[in-house]
């Protein structure tokens, strides 16, 4: 239980950097850069050979494998120059595969997660500057593990051809979850996602829920706002509460007999920690396996995985080695997962039948969002990847038929915007200051 406060190239010419430009995503670029390695070293699309696009339900039947693989290998090989008026740009021509692409998938819940987080941040402006509320934190994070056969049992229904009843019985998780978290701090407004396996053993059923708790409770009574903060310290007394509550919980659901549960509670002290939270509760599901990712070995068919330990006597690497059955049946099961289940969920006045009427008591402006939102750049000319630099990245150039030419050409990352083109973000709703004033991106972030 943890509880806290909290380089010059032949034939090549560079292209300046430019100091207008805003910063780019340090973590698209190193989503990018990750992801080209596993597709090349990493021997990621190796492994991908066996991956059954044929008879994925999410294809369509004249889907063929070689194709697939080698889209998800030309992710971001082809790059285009962009201009807007005076501006230009390099964008990498992404995938689009975001199911399994270690570049498009984290890219698409990384966007989500800013501008979620972003928002959780003007509401919690607007309860300081507008309601004189008097915040002791960002908000407070929860995990909260489910019991080693309860995981077992549910995954297995994805495997045995029933995944309608897995989704009514996650479905009870969330209620379980969510009952809890209400009965734990009433009236605070939340957002929860399930992790479906753990680090330590990423392709076996772990299920356990990460929760985010906005610091107050927050409710709307016609135009006005009611809402007060809520505590970001809990004593041992309290702390012991919440465990046996969450251990009779699932004692009751499932009808165990544990003894105890644990669970994890830690308040968050910055808005960095915000931003970082939500991402990792919006993360990807096979996030794990493509961060430890050491290395794919076609001959034996084991994968090199790496995460890292911590423990009271510190952190460490723990290598293992996982076999082609066992790495397969993490892809099965988000494939076997049905096409509209909704994983991340709000609740309370942030909910999604709630959170308009929330926005616009705070006087924040409402604009929706599709997958339009670069139609303003022009195409201008085509290059294809040659490798990376420290400060960006080597192109060639291409010709008219779209044929390289033999001219390399340097691009410092300033003028690179590393988020893949091709990722389909949907229709949106998001909320901004009086005025339109977004900040589109958070810490380490960029217009991306």
């Amino acid at each position: 239980m943890t509880t806290n406060c909290l380089t010059k190239h032949n034939k090549s010419q560079d292209i300046e950097s430019s100091t207008s430009k805003k910063d780019k995503s340090l973590l698209v670029r190193r989503l990018a850069r990750r992801s080209k390695w596993l597709k090349t070293s990493g021997g990621y699309l190796d492994y991908m050979r066996y991956y059954n696009f044929e008879t994925s339900a999410k294809f369509s039947d004249d889907y063929k494998a070689d194709e697939n693989i080698s889209s998800l290998g030309r992710c971001q090989h082809t790059w285009w120059l962009e201009s807007r008026g005076d501006e230009t740009r390099f964008r990498g021509i992404g995938c689009g595969h975001r199911d399994v692409c270690p570049l498009c998938g984290p890219y698409y819940q990384l966007v989500l997660s800013r501008e979620s987080a972003r928002q959780m941040v003007l509401v919690q402006e607007a309860l300081d500057v507008a309601e004189d509320i008097e915040l002791e934190s960002y908000g407070l994070k929860l995990v909260l593990p489910f019991h080693k056969g309860v995981s077992e049992r549910i995954d297995a229904l994805l495997f045995t051809g029933e995944s309608h009843i897995w989704r009514d019985e996650v479905d009870k998780l969330y209620k379980l979850v969510s009952e809890l978290v209400k009965k734990w701090f009433p009236g605070v407004p939340f957002v929860m996602s399930p992790d479906y396996t753990g680090e330590s053993a990423p392709t076996e059923p772990h299920y356990h829920f990460n929760v985010y708790l906005l610091p107050a409770t927050l409710e709307i009574k016609g135009n006005s706002v009611s809402s007060s903060a809520i505590q970001h310290y809990f004593n041992e007394g309290e702390l012991q509460l919440m465990r046996l509550s969450w251990r009779d919980a699932q004692n009751e659901a499932f009808g165990l007999e544990l003894k105890e549960a644990n669970f994890n509670i830690r308040y968050i002290k910055t808005e960095a920690q915000l931003y970082h939270w939500l991402r990792y509760l919006y993360r990807h599901s096979l996030s794990d396996i493509w961060r430890g990712w050491r290395g794919y070995h076609d001959d034996t068919g084991v994968l090199t995985y790496q995460y890292t330990k911590k423990d009271v006597a510190g952190r460490k690497k723990v290598t293992l080695e996982i076999d082609r059955e066992q790495l397969s049946k993490a892809f099965f099961r988000l494939e076997l997962i049905p096409t509209k289940f909704k994983r991340i969920r709000w609740y309370g006045s942030l909910s999604d039948g709630q959170r308009g009427k929330t926005m616009l008591a705070f006087g924040l402006e409402r604009e929706v969002r599709d997958d339009d939102e670069d139609i303003t750049w022009q195409y201008e000319a085509s290059f294809s990847f040659v490798r990376f630099d420290k400060d960006g990245i080597v192109l060639e150039s291409q010709d008219d038929e779209r044929q390289n030419t033999g001219q390399l050409l340097k691009v410092f990352d300033d003028k690179l915007t590393y988020s893949p083109s091709s990722v389909k973000l949907g229709r949106r709703v998001v909320w901004l200051e009086p005025g339109g004033n977004y900040a589109r991106a958070g810490p380490n972030s960029s217009n991306a």
